[in-house]
């Protein structure tokens, strides 16, 4: 089957939070990402810079971010993301106020 079932609209491209997060990091002078293989690809090459500018973008809330990354990537499973970090998840989970759904647990 070579017939795509869907595409998403320039407009829904233009508006998705891939794409914001792409224009922020460009913006920052990180790099000039054109297309997903090239942000693709930085983020394999630079998986620490990669996840701190998200962590950023993301507007995580922390009493403490750290320097660190990335610990002990090699071992995957096994590696630490943001070692040094104090934050509450639930504070994260919850910073927006808005009729979406949250979280779901299944017990």
């Amino acid at each position: 089957m070579t017939k795509k079932l869907w595409s998403p609209t320039q407009q829904t491209v233009k508006n998705s939070l891939l794409s914001q997060f792409t224009n922020a990091v460009n913006g920052e002078g990180i790099g000039q990402f054109l297309d997903y293989d090239a942000l693709h690809q930085w983020s394999i090459e630079n998986p620490a810079d990669f996840w701190s500018a998200y962590w950023d973008f993301a507007e995580l809330q922390a009493s403490h971010k750290g320097a660190i990354a990335v610990e002990d990537l090699d071992q995957f499973p096994g590696a630490r993301w943001f070692p040094d970090a104090k934050l509450n998840y639930a504070e994260n989970l919850l910073t927006t106020r808005s009729n979406k759904t949250a979280f779901v647990s299944i017990l």
